[in-house]
C-alpha cells in the first residue's frame, strides 16, 4: 500500500511509502535534519496549494526532488489516502496480487535487477500506433499472464496442459509464440528475420524488449500485429475447432500494420480541422463572458493557464496569466484552468 497525497497531514516523510520511486517508495539518500516524524505537509505551502520548491530541493536529492515536485497537490486540501500501488484504480484484486507475489519471487531468486531493464521499453510501447488490445496482450505476454494450457494448469482451471493444436505436452507462451509448427509457417512467411528467431526459440520478452531498443519502428509493429494475431488464432482453435490458414494470418498482420503506418495522417488531418475554432462571439446585453486556456509542460511538470473576461460589447474587463506545478495531464489542466 502506498500513500497518495492530498494535504500531506497523515504522512510521514521517512517512514511512509509515499515517492512514486520503485522499489522502497521512500527517500533514501536524503539529508535527514528534520524530525523522524515530520509530515508531508511540512513541504506545502497551505497558502498555494503547492510544493515548496527551494525546500524540497534543499532537503532531497535531485532524483528524488524531481520524483516529488511531480506530484500533484489539490487545491482543496484533501487528506492522504492509501491506495493499492498495483491496479490504476487503487483498488485491490487478486489478479495484481498475484502478479505482485511473482514479482516479489523474482526478487528473492536475485532477478530484481533484470525486471527494471524490463519496464524501461513500456514507455516507448505505450506511445506506439497500436490498438490497445495489442498493447494489453504483450504486457501480459510479457509477464507470462496470458492463459495458455500451462498456466491454466498451474492455476489448477484445467488438468491437460497440452497445446490445443499440435498436442505438445506444455502450451507455454514461448511454445505457442515460437516452437509450435503452426506459429512457425506464419512467422516462415512473415519475416526472415522473424523466421529465424522462432527457430531459437528466444522468452519473448526479450524478443519484445530487443525489437523497442532497435527502434525500428515498422518491424517492431509487424511483429506486435503479428503476434496478437498468433493468440487470436490459438483462440479461435479452442473456442470454435477452426484454425486460420497461416497465409490469411500474415496478411491481415501486414494489412493492419500498413492501415496503423496511414494512421498518423489522418490524424494530423482531422487535428488541423479541429484547430479552425469558430469566432469569438459577444454575450447577450448585460452579461460577461470568459475564455480560457491551459498548456502542459511535461518537462518541467508545470500547467499554464490564460483567461480573458469580456463584457457584451467585446470590451476586455480582465486578464490572468499563471503558472502552477501541477502533474502534466491536459484534463488535469484544463479542470485546475476552469477552477
Amino acid at each position: 500500500m502506498l500513500w497518495r497525497i492530498g494535504n500531506g497531514k497523515s504522512t510521514e516523510i521517512w517512514k511512509d511509502k509515499w515517492l512514486p520511486i520503485p522499489t522502497t517508495y521512500k527517500p533514501q539518500e536524503s539529508v535527514r535534519f528534520l524530525h523522524e516524524s515530520t509530515k508531508v505537509s511540512f513541504l506545502i505551502d497551505e497558502c498555494t496549494s503547492q510544493w515548496k520548491r527551494d525546500l524540497v530541493t534543499s532537503i532531497f536529492t535531485k532524483k528524488e526532488a524531481e520524483s516529488i515536485l511531480k506530484i500533484p497537490i489539490s487545491p482543496l486540501s484533501k487528506p492522504d489516502s492509501l491506495f493499492w500501488r498495483c491496479t490504476s484504480s487503487g483498488q485491490f484484486t487478486v489478479t495484481s496480487a498475484y502478479h505482485l507475489l511473482n514479482e516479489l519471487e523474482d526478487q528473492a531468486r536475485g532477478q530484481s535487477s533484470n525486471s527494471r531493464t524490463h519496464q524501461a521499453p513500456w514507455t516507448s510501447l505505450w506511445n506506439l500506433n497500436l490498438p490497445n488490445a495489442t498493447k494489453t496482450f504483450l504486457w501480459r505476454a510479457c509477464l507470462n499472464a496470458l492463459p495458455t494450457q500451462a498456466n491454466l494448469k498451474v492455476r489448477k482451471v484445467v488438468e491437460d496442459s497440452a497445446c490445443p493444436i499440435c498436442l505438445h505436452p506444455s502450451e507455454t507462451i514461448e511454445h505457442t509464440m515460437w516452437e509450435c509448427p503452426s506459429a512457425r509457417d506464419v512467422w516462415s512467411l512473415s519475416s526472415r528475420k522473424f523466421h529465424k528467431a522462432s527457430t531459437l526459440s528466444p522468452s519473448f520478452a526479450k524478443k519484445l524488449e530487443s525489437l523497442v531498443a532497435s527502434k525500428e519502428t515498422e518491424e517492431l509493429l509487424l511483429f506486435a500485429v503479428t503476434a496478437w494475431y498468433l493468440w487470436k488464432r490459438r483462440n479461435e482453435v479452442v473456442l470454435q475447432g477452426h484454425l486460420t490458414h497461416p497465409s490469411s494470418a500474415v496478411s491481415q498482420s501486414q494489412q493492419l500494420v500498413e492501415d496503423l503506418q496511414k494512421l498518423p495522417v489522418s490524424k494530423k488531418v482531422m487535428a488541423l480541422k479541429q484547430q479552425t475554432s469558430p469566432p469569438w462571439e459577444a454575450p447577450p446585453q448585460g452579461k460577461f463572458k470568459v475564455n480560457w486556456d491551459a498548456s502542459v509542460d511535461e518537462v518541467s511538470c508545470k500547467v499554464g493557464v490564460g483567461a480573458v473576461l469580456r463584457d457584451w460589447n467585446s470590451k476586455v474587463l480582465a486578464t490572468l496569466r499563471m503558472e502552477q506545478d501541477l502533474f502534466p495531464d491536459p484534463h488535469m489542466a484544463e479542470a485546475f484552468a476552469a477552477l
